[in-house]
């Protein structure tokens, strides 16, 4: 099957976008931000067909990132998380903000959804990634950049039975 066909004729670099050159045309901060490849975490909000789509894959190509589409319902999970990063949130909470006060049972479709999110977000199959688990409890999103091996081996070994009884 053929792509659509804005996908086919969508701009493969800022100098292929007709107008818009006060946002990213040469010189402009935007520009600038994402060939420095500093470029921070952006909404784009606005009308369908503006060119919001477009002006992500932009950005995320000359900043050397990339970009993670979301549903709503995606979005809202995570908005829902990152508002409560390092908090454990817990399952009622999540589906009740989510998806409103009639789905605050429904345990089995928040870990539909979170495992959803946690692929999009790079998360290898069966791996938490950057959304934990706390069984019987609720979801936490780890802010924390995960520890490199030469940190791991660096840190000091801890005797589990002083810190039992200490």
């Amino acid at each position: 099957m053929a792509e659509p066909l804005a996908a086919r004729i969508r701009p493969a670099s800022f100098e292929e976008v007709v107008g818009q050159r006060h946002v990213i045309g040469p010189g402009q901060p935007l520009t600038e931000l994402a060939r420095s490849g500093n470029l921070p975490s952006l909404i784009l909000w606005g009308p369908a067909g503006t060119g919001k789509t477009t002006l992500a894959f932009l950005l995320a190509k000359e900043s050397g990132g990339e970009l993670v589409q979301l549903s709503r319902t995606e979005w809202l999970l995570l908005q829902h998380l990152a508002a409560n990063a390092g908090k454990v949130v817990l399952h009622t909470e999540l589906l009740t903000k989510v998806w409103g006060p009639e789905y605050r049972d429904d345990l089995q479709y928040l870990r539909v959804w979170v495992s959803r999110v946690r692929r999009k977000l790079g998360a290898a199959p069966g791996e938490p990634g950057r959304i934990r688990t706390f069984q019987g409890i609720g979801y936490l999103l780890d802010v924390e950049p995960p520890a490199t091996p030469a940190e791991v081996e660096a840190e000091e070994p801890v005797d589990e039975r002083a810190a039992l009884i200490g």
